[in-house]
């Protein structure tokens, strides 16, 4: 994704990838960030880009309720040719132990909700770029689009409803799921219906639906586990913050 940054020179949306690949995954904890640092690498710095890199990092931050406290600008022209850059990030965050999240909380009965991506988020983009190769300007918009945030989101479904486990969705796709599952369970698994872009993919891939799955997020970027009671009201507060809700099955025994 950021070698296509580099060619259509779109800083600000990798920005927020680099902030949402490590709230996200922070917030699966049941914590909340508390302060992120990032880091920009490129042969020669450009202050423009720079600055508009720099700039959607604050943007991301500050929709994800934490502070950009520092960071690192590396210019090593050795390294990276042309307007070639790279950026990482790193996010701490709290949350009580008693009241971390994890397999341990999770429960025969439990149901598993899906709450939508903005797109292809930060993964499978050496295949995409591959597959789009041929009329990248046309699907640039598309692939460009940042990762969604959702830290806000998750904070108020924490502070209304109970949850016992979430799962990120990112590299490997669906397969984060089973890493929040306890040995005694198995996941029923529901299908829903990929997004247009998604079924672009499959039909110039002919990938199966099983790969699809193994590579990328399919449209839903987030998960979360809990009991049946409280699916109705985790929902409308899902809606209520601009995402899609999907019924993604239950857990069971494991037979």
């Amino acid at each position: 994704k950021v070698k296509l940054a580099t060619q259509f020179q779109s800083y600000e949306s990798v920005a927020q990838d680099c902030v949402a690949m490590c709230v996200n995954d922070l917030i699966c904890t049941g914590g909340r960030p508390l302060l992120f640092l990032d880091y920009y690498a490129t042969g020669k710095l450009e202050l423009e880009a720079a600055k508009k890199f720099i700039g959607g990092i604050r943007k991301a931050c500050h929709e994800s309720d934490c502070a950009l406290v520092g960071g690192e600008t590396a210019e090593m022209p050795g390294v990276y040719q042309d307007k070639d850059f790279d950026c990482a990030g790193f996010a701490v965050g709290i949350v009580d132990e008693e009241k971390t999240l994890g397999a341990h909380r999770v429960q025969v009965g439990d149901q598993l909700i899906g709450i939508s991506s903005s797109g292809f988020h930060s993964n499978g983009y050496s295949l995409l770029r591959k597959i789009f190769a041929e009329d990248l300007a046309k699907w640039k918009d598309v692939l460009l689009r940042p990762t969604a945030l959702y830290v806000r989101m998750m904070a108020s479904l924490l502070s209304q409803v109970e949850i016992h486990a979430a799962a990120h969705i990112t590299g490997g796709g669906i397969e984060n799921i089973p890493r929040v599952l306890p040995d005694h369970v198995q996941w029923r698994q529901k299908k829903w219906e990929f997004p247009e872009i998604f079924k672009e993919v499959q039909k110039r891939t002919q990938m199966s639906d099983d790969e699809m799955l193994k590579t990328l997020n399919c449209g839903i970027g987030f998960v979360i586990i809990l009991p049946k009671e409280f699916v109705a009201r985790a929902s409308q507060i899902i809606v209520a913050e601009g995402f899609q809700v999907f019924d993604l099955g239950q857990i069971e025994e494991k037979n």
